[in-house]
């Protein structure tokens, strides 16, 4: 009687981390895909990482960045949103959210994600205001 349920607890151990580590290659992929300038494959593995992790936010972000590459900073925008939606106090996603508000132009928008970027990391040097005179 032990044995069959010291497997299914052996086996609802395994299952989360196989999950991960299987989210986790189709966001490497990805990321190599993006490198290698190969945008098709770079969203279709980060869609595949989010089929598989969709409370993640990283395949979220990387379909951002994707799709920043390809000047399609509004989708960018949509899915940098979707990102912050799954992870709102990690200040990288609000970073990333102000540079492709600023490629949509929508200047306004990114200055306010900057802002919540440098409240959720205000200790940053790379999120740090530019000081009056340049100096």
């Amino acid at each position: 009687m032990l044995r069959p349920a010291l497997a299914l607890v052996a086996v609802a151990a395994i299952i989360p981390q196989y999950v991960v580590l299987s989210s986790s290659g189709h966001l490497s992929n990805s990321h190599a895909a993006y490198d290698a300038g190969d945008g098709a494959r770079a969203r279709s593995e980060a869609l595949a990482a989010k089929a598989i992790e969709p409370w993640a936010a990283g395949p979220y972000l990387q379909l951002g960045f994707v799709a920043e590459a390809q000047h399609q900073y509004g989708e960018a925008v949509h899915w940098a949103n979707e990102a912050i939606r799954h992870s709102r106090d990690d200040w990288s996603l609000w970073a990333a959210k102000a540079a492709f508000e600023t490629g949509n132009g929508n200047l306004a928008a990114a200055k306010r994600a900057l802002a919540e970027a440098r409240r959720l990391n205000p200790h940053s040097p790379l999120l740090a205001a530019p000081k009056p005179g340049g100096g």
